[in-house]
């Protein structure tokens, strides 16, 4: 009967390593399955339960977390990784709590387009109370029903009534002649400066405490705002740059920098240089 540490090769190529009790997998150990996707962490009873973390290489996923009878239950993060990207801000991420292998209870979805969920999950669907964040900076709070954001109102255009023609009556209604609808064209047009007028910087990055003791605080902010938009591109391509160097030393839902990495940032971009400090 296996007791203790040991190693089995099954027929079809899958291989456990790891402790045994009593003939079953029990303790910590790891096992390589023949589709190559792998679990290391605790097991009881030839069952992954307790803490640990599953690759999935064949759907390139991974979950890191509680387990309960081969199904992800308890606390937990599920990460959906691109490799076609060096962005880990493109890839849906959620963590949060689980039961029977769903989502269930509380927890955060970022999804990889910049928008996210945080609040009340039942078995896989957004539904209580929760808050959606749009990739613009925008929110909808309040109840969800099934993914559905119960009370979202969507704007309607605003459609200003033309002002009356002087000169030239209608000879039908002998009122002012009426003025053409809009062309697809003019309102795309009018739509898109909209748009930009709607700085996402405005909501996606929050500088207050930084301007508390300048003149005109709403003024640096909205310059400070401007210079975010102008640079995005330039900012992204940094960013992918530096994600891809921490990538190799961090693990892949990490969004931080060290303070050393930070610093090589900055230099790097020549946003401090020599006769230029933070301070």
């Amino acid at each position: 009967m296996r007791h203790g540490h040991g190693e089995l090769r099954y027929k079809n190529g899958s291989v456990y390593s790891g402790q045994w009790m009593r003939g079953m997998k029990f303790g910590a150990g790891k096992m390589v399955y023949a589709s190559e996707n792998y679990y290391e962490g605790s097991w009881e009873y030839n069952k992954r339960n307790g803490h640990g973390e599953m690759h999935w290489l064949s759907t390139n996923e991974r979950y890191s977390g509680n387990w309960k009878d081969n199904l992800q239950s308890g606390f937990g993060t599920h990460i959906w990784l691109d490799s076609g990207s060096n962005n880990k801000l493109l890839r849906n991420r959620y963590v949060g709590y689980w039961e029977n292998g769903l989502r269930h209870g509380k927890g955060t979805f970022y999804y990889s387009n910049g928008s996210k969920y945080e609040g009340d999950w039942v078995e896989n669907f957004k539904h209580g109370q929760g808050t959606f964040t749009f990739e613009d900076g925008t929110e909808y709070i309040g109840p969800f029903d099934k993914d559905r954001m119960v009370k979202r109102e969507v704007a309607k255009p605003d459609v200003e009534e033309p002002a009356p023609t002087k000169g030239k009556k209608n000879q039908k209604d002998g009122g002012a002649e009426k003025v053409a609808p809009e062309s697809p064209k003019t309102r795309a047009s009018n739509q898109a400066k909209k748009e930009v007028e709607q700085n996402p910087f405005r909501k996606l990055i929050d500088i207050t405490d930084l301007i508390d003791f300048e003149q005109n605080p709403a003024e640096v902010e909205k310059e400070c705002q401007n210079i975010l938009l102008r640079h995005n591109t330039d900012l992204k391509n940094w960013y992918k740059l530096y994600a891809k160097k921490i990538e190799a030393t961090k693990s892949e839902e990490s969004f931080s920098m060290t303070l050393r990495q930070v610093w090589r940032l900055l230099r790097d971009t020549h946003v401090i240089a020599a006769d230029c400090s933070l301070a």
